[in-house]
């Protein structure tokens, strides 16, 4: 498999990673009354730069290792079971990342609701809405890796060494 095939799958995990963040930060789910032009710009050119590295992968990758594309041997190891393992880590990334910060926010609602805390300000229930929404979507991705993968390389299973 060719360095620049690596490349090109961590190039689209980063993609993923500014088009996820960039929905987020964006306020088309979450502070939809921000006043500032700029909360929407600077996701929206995220949101841009995401897309376009989707799509400009595979040049991107070619071009990045320019004269050392060399063949990595790796034994077992297709395309798809690549996309396959980086959505997986990708998926693991975004819902470990934000299983603490659930169970926080959820710790101060659980107080804050009991009364035990006077001084305690109320928050919004958009607070807890990002980490869990991105909680489910690294359990999603997660769980549909594998479809996913042989979406994009075009093939009905991801064979691996070992695996029927």
């Amino acid at each position: 498999m060719p360095i620049s095939s690596i490349t090109q799958v961590l190039l689209r995990l980063a993609a993923l990673n500014w088009l996820f963040t960039s929905l987020l930060d964006s306020g088309l789910f979450f502070r939809a009354s921000k006043s500032s032009i700029s909360a929407l710009v600077i996701p929206g050119i995220l949101f841009l730069c995401g897309i376009l590295c989707w799509k400009f992968a595979p040049l991107l990758s070619r071009l990045l290792t320019k004269g050392h594309d060399q063949d990595i041997t790796l034994q077992g190891v297709s395309q798809c079971t690549l996309y396959s393992t980086a959505f997986v880590g990708l998926g693991l990334y975004f819902a470990l990342g934000n299983f603490a910060r659930i169970f926080i926010w959820l710790h101060y609602y659980l107080i804050y609701g009991s009364g035990n805390l006077a001084y305690a300000k109320p928050s919004s229930a958009y607070n807890i809405a990002e980490p869990i929404l991105t909680f489910l979507a690294g359990v999603g991705l997660v769980a549909t890796a594998d479809i996913w993968a042989r979406k994009l390389t075009s093939t009905k299973t991801c064979e691996q060494s070992g695996r029927e």
